[in-house]
């Protein structure tokens, strides 16, 4: 058989004759020299050049061997078919190469510069590439004296950093940095690296090259300046990435003794340190114990603070400096106690003591100690969110989405809600294991903390998204407009008693919240509460409540049902609404309606006194309160006590007398009735007189009644905003009244009334009369005032006058002002 043998230049016959296994048995031709361009790079071909210059009169063969980046300006030896490609079956990489990275490049380049001469070359997209200063990423020296003698070169790699975005397997692409390339010009596996991850690259005539990034947590222990190196607790040293931004680790202000998360380049390398993964975010509730012995000087007290943890709700005491419980002014005079509020709790000390504070929104490096995390800080450490200002963070039942500080944060339907309350020994957690638990326990199920804050996290979608609500009760406030009053509440209709030291006011049995009775607490005692709807505000468990004059129905209401469907006045009711009965006699038995159905068959095509609520999504009427006949409005109309001592009275078709009557549900506005007048005193059957009435709306006066016939005819009146009214009709009094006798032998006593005589009332008179004999006369009183009509006189007949002097009583009723005129007309035959 035909044998070989290896030697330096391929596999050789062993007869000594010179053929090579490539060429005399595939015969392949072949050719040595330097790689000036290749497929890697964008090129056709790899390029083979005597030297290293790319000029066509230099390429020695253009062979398709499939080469890449790292094979450029290497000599190289390449077998090919001498077909139409040029088809590469082998290469042989003649060279060696020595590799630098980020910041040893600087030194390599120097050392190498006089081997390397003019042979210097770039690849990469030097101008767009986002390392610090345009800095190469990677070096490599390669030595070509292989090939020829004394010959070197070095190429300097740039490189950028972005995320790898999503492959379209259908269209064979993927993004890269937000620009989609073809899948087939990465020049790399990209198979294992998550998608919306940060990666390194690469891009050269259009091929990319991808590689991971990575990250490392540990502890500060030093660092140097001079190298950029950072020593971790556990002895791991960290050097400087081409892509880190600071010229020093001073300018970047990082701190020794705290954990950060650094990310770490394709070669291990930091570009950046964050919280990421290691903050720690309590919230600190503004207790503290002294540890120290107070014997000791005040600088050297130690304490414990109190905090809770906002991702599981456990509280913890911490040591901590009096730097953290006390705060200073800019000339460390101490000007107080620390607020509440959110810190990551970075790590203890060798003596176990934290600093708690956070890494600045603007530089993620520098861990601020003491200064609290506030809704700016968002999302913190890709893991926290906060709303620390007053609007806070307002949940419902349609709480899904929230954007805090410009980002838009989703959350978790299976989301777990922390509710903290107390400090000191009193504090607690509840967690609640869905946002309906959490509302059923708040008045109209909705509630706003402040503050508040949320345990996020990135999707695989780069979505953020909240699996944790952490709130404060010390803050946390429920809104609504709701809350109903169903009787009028006198102020003092109160229980006492102390919430957080505090005395409140709680009224009970009175309110009703979506149809359910609530207990409503203030922090003082109210004035006389009228019912109706009220809006609401509930904070650290003490409401404040304002009377709502619109919004809500109350009124009389049309019930109609039709094919299992029901509606008030058409609007309909929702087949969910509940109804609660506030009627005296029904409430709380087993009379109530406390269903549409009970309500249907109690009242169907009937009208009934209610209010209602209406959803405000759809406008069905949610919550119905069936109140008693006249709840929404009443018109009393009652006589004054100077008119009924006066005699005067209502009367009805029947004879029967009354002073008052009450209309239900009816606004003074909208009332019109017709009520007769009666008086003990005198027949008023035909009374048509303006000056005799008026009448007064909730005791302000208001315009003349005209009686016409003894009948009030109350119609167009004054309107009021008051929901129940009282019309009080009174006398407009008189203006004064005298008596003058015709008759020359008559004194009457008194000779008149003065002013503010209610007519109706009777008036007695005396008459003195001398006479020589006895006699019978028709006594008239006339009044000439116009318009008194058929009560412009009056008479008083058959009265018999004994002779000489006598004293004679009356009691009459005059009806009318100023002077009315007796005369004496003798009677020949008295009236039997």
């Amino acid at each position: 058989g035909n044998n070989y043998v290896y030697h330096i230049n391929g596999y050789w016959w062993a007869d000594g004759t010179g053929y090579t296994l490539a060429t005399s048995v595939w015969n392949l031709d072949s050719v040595e020299g330097i790689v000036v361009g290749n497929e890697g790079t964008g090129d056709d071909y790899t390029m083979v050049s005597k030297n290293y210059d790319d000029a066509s009169a230099n390429i020695l063969a253009e062979v398709s061997a499939d080469t890449d980046k790292d094979l450029m300006y290497h000599a190289v030896r390449a077998w090919y078919y001498d077909d139409d490609e040029n088809t590469g079956v082998y290469t042989y990489d003649m060279a060696k190469t020595t590799v630098a990275t980020c910041a040893a490049i600087e030194k390599a380049v120097k050392d190498n510069a006089s081997k390397v001469k003019g042979n210097s070359f770039d690849i990469g997209d030097k101008d767009n590439a986002n390392t610090e200063g345009k800095a190469p990423y990677e070096y490599a020296f390669i030595d070509n004296t292989a090939y020829a003698k004394d010959s070197y070169a070095e190429v300097e790699f740039y490189f950028s950093k972005g995320d790898l975005g999503v492959t379209d397997n259908v269209k064979k692409t993927t993004v890269v940095d937000d620009k989609t390339v073809d899948t087939e010009d990465i020049w790399t596996d990209i198979s294992s690296i998550a998608k919306f991850s940060e990666v390194v690259y690469l891009v050269e005539g259009g091929i990319y090259y991808v590689y991971p990034t990575s990250a490392t947590t540990g502890t500060v222990d030093k660092y140097s300046n001079v190298t950029k190196t950072i020593t971790l607790t556990d002895g791991t040293e960290l050097s400087a990435s081409a892509f880190f931004k600071y010229a020093t680790l001073n300018d970047m202000g990082i701190i020794l003794d705290t954990t950060f998360t650094f990310l770490l380049d394709s070669h291990g390398h930091f570009y950046d340190i964050t919280r990421n993964g290691v903050a720690d975010v309590y919230y600190y509730t503004g207790e503290f114990q002294v540890t120290s012995d107070f014997g000791a000087y005040h600088g050297e007290h130690t304490y414990t603070a109190q905090f809770i943890n906002v991702t599981d709700g456990t509280d913890v005491d911490l040591p901590v400096t009096s730097d953290f419980i006390l705060t200073h002014n800019n000339k460390d005079d101490i000007t107080g106690l620390r607020d509440p509020g959110f810190f990551d709790l970075g790590v203890a000390d060798a003596n176990g003591i934290y600093t708690p504070g956070k890494v600045d929104a603007t530089n993620t490096y520098e861990f601020k100690d003491n200064e609290d995390l506030e809704t700016g800080d968002s999302v913190y450490a890709g893991k926290y969110a906060f709303v620390t200002d007053k609007s806070g963070l307002a949940l419902n039942s349609s709480f899904n989405t929230v954007t805090i500080n410009g980002k838009t944060i989703r959350i978790d339907a299976d989301a777990k809600y922390i509710i903290a309350t107390g400090d000191g020994s009193t504090v607690s957690a509840t967690t609640y294991d869905s946002l309906a638990d959490l509302l059923a326990v708040y008045p109209n199920s909705n509630v706003t903390l402040t503050p508040a804050a949320l345990t996020v996290y990135t999707t695989d979608t780069q979505n953020y998204a909240c699996s944790v609500v952490f709130g404060y009760l010390g803050h946390a406030t429920s809104r609504g407009n709701n809350l109903f009053l169903a009787e009028d509440l006198a102020g003092a209709d109160y229980e006492t008693y102390r919430i957080n030291g505090q005395v409140v006011y709680i009224y009970k049995d009175s309110f009703y919240l979506n149809g359910d009775p609530i207990d409503v607490i203030l922090s003082s005692k109210s004035d006389d509460m009228v019912r109706g709807f009220y809006k609401f505000t509930v904070k650290d468990g003490i409401w404040t409540i304002k009377k709502e004059v619109e919004g809500n129905y109350v009124g009389i209401a049309l019930v109609q049902s039709a094919s299992g469907r029901t509606w008030l006045d058409n609007v309909l009711v929702s087949d969910s609404a509940k109804v609660t009965d506030c009627r005296d006699d029904y409430k709380n038995t087993d009379d109530a309606i406390n269903s549409v159905d009970e309500l249907v068959a109690a009242f169907n095509n009937k009208n009934v006194t209610m209010a209602y609520t209406k959803n405000g999504a759809n406008g069905t009427v949610d919550v119905i309160y069936v109140l008693e006949e006249g709840w929404d409005s009443t018109v009393t109309v009652e006589l004054s006590d100077a008119l009924k001592t006066a005699g005067w009275h209502f009367v009805n078709e029947a004879g029967e007398k009354f002073d008052s009557i009450t209309y239900k549900d009816v606004t003074v506005a909208a009332l019109e009735a017709e009520l007769t007048l009666y008086n003990d005193n005198v027949d008023v059957s035909g009374l048509d007189y303006s000056g005799v009435l008026n009448y007064s709306v909730n005791g302000t006066a208001a315009k003349g009644l005209v009686p016409v016939d003894g009948v009030i005819e109350l119609k167009n009146l004054d309107p009021t905003t008051l929901t129940d009214n009282t019309i009080v009709i009174g006398a407009v009094g008189s203006t004064g009244m005298t008596f003058t006798e015709s008759y020359s032998n008559v004194t009457v006593t008194p000779a008149s009334v003065d002013a503010g005589h209610v007519f109706g009332t009777p008036v007695e008179l005396t008459f003195e009369i001398d006479q020589p004999e006895t006699a019978v006369y028709d006594i008239t009183f006339t009044n000439s005032v116009t318009g008194l009509g058929e009560y412009g006189s009056f008479t008083i007949e058959n009265v018999k006058v004994e002779a000489d002097f006598h004293s004679y009583t009356f009691v009459v009723v005059p009806m009318g002002n100023g002077t009315w005129t007796i005369t004496f007309t003798e009677v020949a035959t008295p009236v039997a």
